[in-house]
């Protein structure tokens, strides 16, 4: 049964009272009225505080590198989606329209190539979606507008699903249903698919004029098996309930959300070609890049604006915005996109990939010459991948990185810090 989100309005009031019944009539009543709040209804998320300098290492609590073995058949760019099975890591790169897989050592195993435009082929590889219960991938190709669906255990692209009239920027799996986001269009821009099928079911989003103007991946993404979407310039964070599209928060308040702005699309317009040209006050518009992960009960949603990120407290209602140059020591753990967790498994490891670049062997100098400042298991890991990579000798392809953050790491410690 799908339980329903309640509001953080609610939430306090619930966690006063004991009593059964009052919780029971209070979900009822959120359940008969979910979906139909007016905007200024709806929880804000709206950080207007900065958070101090802290250092990420302080706050991790295991960590490891697993390097993904360079050879002809598999040098990588930037890897913008990853999956972990029980025995491998399956990877997207970033304008490859390929899958590579690996063992959990970083060894290569092989590469899911199907380029064309015939049946069981893709074109042009947009996205990936993971159904870990059936151990399938769903890939989405963008220039044929079909998905295939591509089984793990039996090495084999099983279905030859067309989808019609879209072309399809990013894809989600979630409890029997394929989600895609569409370009902005007069037909709603989330889809919702069967995911057998493949037949339409639903759609939604259609009153927000700046809704995914950009196309980006990562926007969807589930909290404690609810389905969220945060989609790039758009104001508001949507949730999926019963299959449905329904708006769940706001980002931003007043003039620091993109409601504010009257022509929207001349301020898009403005960030992709004329940014010098903004107002300073256009500039301090919370505005979504069209990425956000979770870990524990923190949300990181990364703004359009460099270097600034939104974290959220769900359960607390506690909000921070991050500037990127107050975090020491993030290249050891992540790339150009802070807090990027690609994928967190049922043990809480999280899952994020780095390149050796400048940032990254500047940051290790300095962990390595002060091992009395950290634990010993982090600065063995680090020193490990220096002496197996020493800065020089340019070794390409990307990093997963294997880490878990300990129980400090929470909005309150990081204020008072």
């Amino acid at each position: 049964m799908h339980m329903p989100i309640i509001p953080i309005k609610y939430q306090n009031f619930i966690k006063k009272k004991s009593s059964y019944l009052l919780i029971m009539l209070l979900i009822l009543g959120i359940v008969s009225c979910q979906g139909e709040y007016a905007n200024d209804q709806l929880p804000v998320i709206d950080p207007i505080t900065s958070n101090n300098k802290f250092d990420l290492l302080d706050y991790i609590e295991s960590l490891e590198y697993i390097p993904l073995k360079e050879n002809d058949a598999s040098l990588l760019s930037q890897i913008v989606k990853m999956v972990r099975t029980t025995d491998q890591y399956i990877v997207k790169c970033h304008q490859r329209s390929s899958l590579f897989f690996y063992d959990l050592n970083g060894n290569f195993i092989k590469k899911l190539v199907a380029t064309g435009e015939g049946p069981y082929q893709f074109s042009n590889l947009m996205d990936i979606a993971y159904d870990k219960h059936t151990n399938r991938i769903f890939l989405l190709d963008f220039e044929e507008k079909k998905i295939l669906t591509y089984d793990i255990n039996q090495n084999t692209i099983s279905q030859d699903n067309r989808i019609l009239d879209l072309h399809g920027q990013s894809l989600f799996h979630y409890k029997s249903r394929l989600y895609s986001i569409v370009p902005k269009n007069e037909a709603g821009r989330v889809k919702i698919f069967d995911d057998q099928s493949v037949n339409k079911i639903n759609e939604g989003v259609f009153d927000n004029s700046s809704f995914n103007f950009i196309a980006t991946q990562n926007s969807m993404n589930t909290y404690q098996d609810t389905l969220f979407i945060c989609a790039s310039f758009t104001d508001t964070i949507y949730y999926s309930i019963n299959h449905e599209i329904k708006p769940y928060a706001l980002l931003g308040k007043d003039n620091r959300s993109l409601a504010s702005i009257t022509n929207r699309k001349e301020y898009t317009q403005k960030y992709l070609f004329e940014e010098k040209k903004m107002e300073e006050s256009e500039k301090k518009v919370l505005v979504p890049r069209g990425f956000f992960s979770t870990y524990r009960q923190l949300w990181f949603i990364e703004l359009v604006w460099p270097n600034k990120m939104v974290i959220w407290d769900k359960e607390n209602n506690i909000q921070c915005l991050i500037d990127f140059r107050n975090v020491k020591n993030g290249a050891l753990l992540f790339g150009y996109q802070l807090f990027k967790i690609m994928y967190v498994d049922d043990n809480n490891f999280a899952y994020s990939s780095i390149t050796l670049n400048k940032p990254f062997y500047t940051a290790a100098a300095e962990v390595i010459g002060h091992p009395d400042r950290y634990p010993p298991n982090i600065v063995n890991e680090v020193k490990k991948i220096c002496t197996q990579y020493p800065e020089g000798t340019y070794y390409e392809n990307p990093i997963i990185v294997k880490f878990k953050l300990n129980t400090d790491f929470t909005l309150n410690h990081l204020k008072s810090s």
